[in-house]
């Protein structure tokens, strides 16, 4: 069976491996690497950008900024912030996705299992810029080296896509948990008072439909075999984990 075609902000797959060769150009090359940025920022304005590829182009810029000849030439205090940022955007957006069951696991552990360079953002003193190889190599590897083997730009998006299905399913467990323990609370209360209305806290299972239809929507049959249901029978799938 065919895959559901996915949109993505590129008109080809040559394309992409171009964006990818002027990111990871000669560090000489400036002008590659700025003109990576303004592609993304074009592609940006004709759809959804995968993060891998907006904290590629955020890392690049910072670096590019972070030079003795950049204009405007931006104080200790601007580079620092724009570092800290950058950071913070780049570990939020790999890490929040990762989370999987109902309780939420801590940022070293997720960053340990994704191999990811963990970065203390709530150190004033730590230097940024001596990390951000690290960054960028760990996207290279984990991104745009996985996205350029398979010659594929649908599957180029298949870590983005998993994102977003993951997203998904954690809505309707929580919809689910939620009407779940409004059920509760309605039966101790219509056995506890004899007065309570059954109809005024009446627990709504249509969020958790509503996720389901959107599942739907982002699902090819592919996916389904290769990644949703290893996923779902994962630790913490579709069986929430214990409390630690």
């Amino acid at each position: 069976m065919p895959r559901i075609p996915r949109i993505v902000p590129w008109t080809s797959y040559e394309e992409f491996e171009t964006l990818y060769q002027w990111f990871y150009a000669d560090p000489q090359l400036n002008q590659l690497r700025e003109r990576a940025i303004k592609r993304v920022r074009a592609w940006a304005s004709r759809g959804r950008v995968p993060h891998a590829i907006e904290c590629t182009a955020n890392f690049v810029e910072v670096s590019l900024r972070d030079r003795p000849e950049s204009r405007p030439r931006l104080s200790q205090q601007e580079l620092r912030t724009m570092y800290t940022m950058t950071f913070i955007r780049f570990v939020n957006g790999i890490v929040d996705p990762a989370q999987r069951g109902v309780f939420a696991q801590s940022v070293a552990s997720i960053a340990e299992r994704l191999n990811l360079p963990l970065i203390d953002v709530s150190s004033i003193e730590l230097g940024y810029e001596s990390k951000l190889p690290q960054a960028l190599r760990w996207l290279h590897d984990n991104y745009w080296t996985y996205s350029l083997r398979n010659g594929d730009d649908d599957t180029a998006l298949l870590l983005d896509n998993m994102d977003e299905i993951r997203r998904i399913i954690s809505k309707y467990k929580d919809s689910r948990k939620q009407f779940l323990k409004g059920k509760h609370i309605l039966s101790f209360r219509l056995s506890s008072a004899r007065q309570a209305d059954p109809s005024s806290a009446k627990p709504d299972l249509a969020p958790a439909f509503k996720a389901l239809k959107e599942l739907a929507t982002v699902v090819s049959p592919d996916t389904l075999r290769d990644d949703l249901i290893p996923l779902l029978l994962d630790v913490g799938g579709l069986v929430p984990m214990k409390k630690a």
